[in-house]
């Protein structure tokens, strides 16, 4: 499969993602994990698929997709605030949610050389 096919893959699947998104955010509550390496890695997690379906909106390249990623942002800190603020003080938080083009340009940049090193799709 060559990268525009699996683009297009992933920009049609970006209503299952964010489904993703809401079911963990909704299901696990992060503050009743015991052990606080598990309840860092859930965060973690939460975090990383939170970050993947911002990128994927992102190279969707519309208004509605830029909509739709502030939404998500926006419902995860009114659902649980504490976990909104450990998110996006995190790395990845922090480079996702930079303001502007730039910030998107830098987010896919990031993204992509990501995917470079670690090898995933």
């Amino acid at each position: 499969m060559n990268s525009r096919s699996m683009k297009k893959n992933m920009i049609k699947r970006i209503d299952q993602q964010l489904l993703v998104n809401k079911l963990m955010l909704e299901n696990v509550d992060l503050d009743q994990i015991q052990g606080r390496n598990k309840r860092r890695y859930m965060i973690h997690y939460l975090n990383i698929v939170t970050t993947i379906s911002s990128v994927i909106l992102f190279k969707t390249g519309t208004e509605d997709a830029l909509e739709r990623k502030q939404d998500l942002w926006k419902s995860i800190k009114e659902y649980d605030q504490n976990t909104y603020f450990r998110m996006r003080r995190s790395l990845l938080g922090s480079i996702i949610n930079m303001p502007g083009s730039a910030g998107r340009k830098l987010s896919l940049f990031a993204y992509k050389k990501a995917q470079q090193k670690i090898g995933f799709n």
